[in-house]
């Protein structure tokens, strides 16, 4: 192969790993901005067997928490129509339905970001006293 049908293929493995979380071994998490996987790849994130995700996703879905991707189609199993993609909500509630050391880092990551405090106190002076104001 050429240099340039290399870099393509780069390329290409770059842009389809874009919209993927992805957990290091370490446990570092990457979430980028809008997140499109397939089931496979999220049974493959958090861990857990193609089964027992789809017992997850139908359950989450039957509560009406969220849904999954349809604008790339579905597949009908049964009487369900389960979406080709999933986005971050859908990877999300999984995560916290099911028990492995992957979902636990992906939790764990979540509710770090979600309770890192980034406000500042506001300091107000009235009259000759301050006060604090959080």
């Amino acid at each position: 192969m050429g240099d340039i049908a290399v870099g393509k293929m780069k390329l290409k493995l770059k842009m389809e790993m874009m919209n993927k979380i992805i957990i290091s071994d370490s446990g570092v998490v990457m979430i980028p901005t809008i997140v499109k996987m397939q089931e496979f790849e999220v049974a493959e994130l958090l861990g857990v067997t193609y089964r027992a995700l789809r017992a997850n996703v139908k359950t989450v879905m039957g509560s009406n928490i969220c849904y999954g991707d349809y604008s790339q189609g579905g597949v009908v199993y049964g009487n369900t129509i389960y979406p080709d993609l999933y986005g971050l909500d859908m990877v999300v509630a999984v995560s916290f339905r099911v028990q492995t050391p992957n979902a636990k880092a992906l939790r764990d990551y979540i509710l770090r970001r979600l309770t890192r405090s980034t406000a500042q106190p506001l300091f107000v002076s009235i009259g000759a006293q301050s006060q604090i104001l959080s």
